[in-house]
């Protein structure tokens, strides 16, 4: 649905019209390094990945990626690009 075109397409194929992309402005705001990497191995592009490097070596990976963009007194901070879509069914 995010690739520029596909969602356009599935929601035109299924009746609706004016069919308008949108970006919804979204961040995920973590506590420590060991929240971050605890929730990244939650989701499921990540699962390909601690199958690969198992789980131990991906937390450790998301830990030190996470302790690199610590800023003293302020959460962690991942902006992450949603997409969403307007349209109408005539």
């Amino acid at each position: 649905m995010g690739r520029p075109g596909a969602g356009e397409q599935l929601l035109a194929g299924h009746g609706f019209v004016d069919v308008q992309r949108i970006d919804v402005p979204f961040a995920w705001e973590f506590p420590d390094p060991q929240m971050y990497a605890r929730t990244l191995a939650s989701l499921g592009p990540a699962y390909e990945a601690v199958r690969t490097v198992g789980e131990q070596a991906f937390h450790d990976a998301a830990v030190r990626v996470a302790e690199e963009r610590v800023l003293e007194g302020l959460p962690l901070r991942a902006v992450i690009a949603v997409t969403g879509y307007l349209a109408r069914k005539p």
